[in-house]
């Protein structure tokens, strides 16, 4: 007997085929909402696994807090002198109006796992 080429793939190549199918289906137009839901989710459940059980995950919120604090309390609008504990601002303004918005959600950004 003859042995198909579906026989001779190996377990993993058919395991990669099948995950790169089922990829390609779920991301098209007819499973947007699902997958980005299944993606914003699956991202939510990683965040807080790090947030908790990986030591020092900080991850840069205290520089973005001192960063929103330097434009947002003290008023300073010239990128060229905002900074934080990493270094100069390098990221566009809605940066800070994303950031202002968390800081407000927690705590004055005392509390990073509401983020």
């Amino acid at each position: 007997t003859t042995m198909s080429s579906e026989d001779e793939l190996s377990f993993k190549e058919r395991l990669w085929r099948e995950l790169r199918d089922r990829y390609v289906e779920w991301s098209g137009p007819k499973f947007d909402t699902n997958f980005l839901a299944l993606v914003l989710i699956g991202e939510m459940i990683l965040c807080q696994g790090i947030i908790r059980f990986v030591s020092y995950t900080e991850i840069d919120w205290e520089a973005y807090m001192q960063e929103v604090s330097m434009w947002w309390d003290d008023g300073i609008m010239d990128y060229r002198q905002i900074r934080g504990g990493t270094g100069p601002l390098v990221y566009p303004a809605g940066f800070l109006y994303l950031f202002l918005g968390l800081r407000s959600l927690t705590d004055n950004g005392q509390d990073i796992l509401k983020a």
